[in-house]
């Protein structure tokens, strides 16, 4: 007989399996279950080193709205079992969302759900891969609910009406107050920032709604040139391929060239990198953007940064890659948000894409050595590891033992430029070790490292942190080559021809030029006078694209600029 306990929650007591369970308590296994991908992205953030998980905002927010949004439901409505098993697809995606976060430390974003909408193939190939790790959490999943749905079919949890509306007034207020605190910090209509908000909403089990809700913003920005892309060609060719081949491109992401040791810093911030004998420093590189959606799409082009419009409609050089025969791949520390722009779209061109959102680089090093563990023995493979560098919030990018520079009594400039200068510290020991990841397994293997612009950081008093500004300091990028022993016996000219061409003013549209080259790759749109690997290179205007027009570098080099250093 139900139990009746006028407006107070009913606290029925059911038989499972020959126990007698509250009701009620029920709830307390299926709301850490959906609340468990944040609880989680918590733990490892808090096992890599964390301190500062409380000046992450972002991570504090999302678990703030977890509790908000899990809390605003069972207010909402008074019957929990019913509740739940409208929730049914949301255990769906929070279960894919907790694989994610164990397996490889990255959330259910946007990233991922482009590849579900995008690339059926690959997203089955993808569950294929991992079915028993995906059964390993489903199965027990539908016992538990099975079970807990019959607990909870006579549990009521009525509230007043006053409390449901400052419930939902709460979650409200949630997304208003990130929404007007991005409008306000970062210079943003209305619409843009409350964009940038929900690319960042990973809360749970809420969060995925406004993960495919950027999703498809993103596809209706890009969709003019969807069908272009899908048809377009290089007729990529290759006269005499390479039996063994790894070519790797690194992206590196606000780091400018007079910070590195090697570009001439006081301070020794690449000490790993300097001992390389095989490396080519381009102390002289200007991005064609100041903005990472702008410029990786462009870094990855053949067209001309000047013709945005090809740009967008024609596939990069990954695709080049794979129509010579390479295994492609693209791994990425970003997320997709409506910053990256395209970016989603040309990582998509590659056969195998994993995105490890707001990790550390390091999970990139991981990555790449699983990789080249996969099958050992001559291959032909193309790989891009997009970073997070130095980008924003630079004492966020490394561990604690990368803190190795501190200025005593620092001004604020000071203490950003040292947060920063640990933050290519770090980067020198990813890139080392991606090297000696190659290394270690033997044969000609290249790497590309190209920052995708540098960075304001106040310098020259003007007060500007950042960047987005298209001035000297957001424009000059760090970048460099590196070959292994086998590649360089096996392309000498091609050396020679680098090492002469490598202190020539450069634009980083010379990239994907100099990648093909180096690969012996004919495509549709190569230019070989832009290719570092040629004797034909010969230094150009350097056009970057600014506010959508085409601009032209004035020149100069930038170098390291005199300033206090620590002792």
């Amino acid at each position: 007989m139900e139990e009746t306990l006028g407006r107070r929650p009913r606290f029925v007591a059911d038989s499972v399996a020959g126990w007698r369970v509250p009701g009620v308590l029920w709830l307390l296994p299926l709301c850490a279950f959906l609340l468990s991908p944040p609880l989680a992205s918590l733990a490892w953030t808090l096992g890599r080193g964390g301190g500062h998980v409380v000046r992450d905002a972002v991570l504090a927010w999302n678990v703030a709205m977890s509790l908000l949004w899990l809390g605003a439901l069972h207010l909402v409505v008074s019957r929990p079992a019913w509740l739940h098993l409208a929730l049914l697809p949301l255990y769906l995606t929070t279960a894919v969302d907790l694989f994610l976060a164990l397996r490889y430390q990255a959330r259910l974003t946007s990233s991922y759900v482009s590849i579900a909408l995008t690339d059926y193939a690959d997203a089955g190939s993808f569950v294929a891969l991992h079915r028993v790790e995906i059964l390993a959490i489903l199965l027990p999943l539908a016992a538990l609910l099975l079970l807990a749905l019959r607990g909870l079919r006579r549990v009521r949890l009525p509230a007043p009406p006053a409390v449901r509306v400052a419930a939902v007034a709460l979650v409200a207020a949630g997304y208003l107050g990130a929404t007007l605190h991005q409008e306000r910090t970062g210079n943003m209509t209305f619409g843009r920032a409350l964009l940038d908000v929900l690319s960042h909403d990973t809360s749970s089990p809420a969060g995925v709604v406004s993960q495919v809700s950027v999703t498809l913003a993103l596809f209706a920005q890009t969709d003019r040139h969807t069908v272009e892309r899908q048809a377009f060609s290089f007729g990529a060719r290759q006269a005499a391929p390479a039996a063994d081949e790894v070519v790797v491109l690194v992206i590196g992401e606000s780091s400018r060239p007079d910070r590195w040791g090697l570009g001439g810093a006081r301070r020794d911030t690449t000490p790993r990198l300097a001992r390389e004998p095989n490396l080519a420093f381009l102390p002289d590189a200007v991005a064609t953007g100041s903005l990472t959606s702008v410029s990786v799409p462009s870094m990855l082009s053949l067209a001309p940064v000047s013709d945005w419009a090809a740009v967008e409609s024609q596939r990069s050089i990954v695709s080049a890659f794979r129509e010579c025969g390479y295994e492609t791949a693209w791994y990425s520390t970003q997320e997709v948000s409506h910053w990256s722009g395209m970016i989603h779209h040309v990582a998509a061109e590659a056969a195998e894409r994993r995105y490890l959102d707001r990790a550390r680089d390091t999970a990139l090093v991981d990555a790449l050595r699983r990789l080249l563990a996969e099958r050992p023995g001559p291959r032909r493979a193309f790989v891009v590891l997009h970073t997070r560098g130095s980008h924003a919030e630079y004492d966020k990018r490394y561990p604690p033992e990368f803190r190795r520079f501190a200025t005593p009594g620092a001004t604020r400039a000071e203490a950003v430029r040292d947060a920063f200068d640990n933050s290519v510290l770090y980067t020198d020991w990813v890139l080392a070790e991606l090297i000696g990841a190659l290394r270690a397994r033997g044969g000609p293997a290249l790497l590309v490292y190209a920052s995708d612009h540098g960075e304001n950081l106040l310098d020259d008093g003007a007060g500007l942190l950042g960047h987005g500004f298209d001035n000297r300091w957001d424009l000059a990028a760090a970048a460099f080559v590196w070959w292994s022993d086998a590649w360089g016996a096996a392309h000498r000219r091609q050396v020679a021809a680098l090492r002469a061409n490598a202190g020539a003013p450069v634009s980083l549209a010379a990239v994907p030029h100099s990648l093909l080259d180096a690969a012996g790759i004919e495509a549709r749109g190569l230019d070989r006078t832009q290719s570092l690997f040629s004797d034909a290179f010969r230094p150009r205007p350097r056009v970057y694209l600014s506010g959508g027009a085409p601009k032209v570098w004035p020149g100069g080099r930038l170098t390291a600029a005199p300033e206090r250093q620590p002792r």
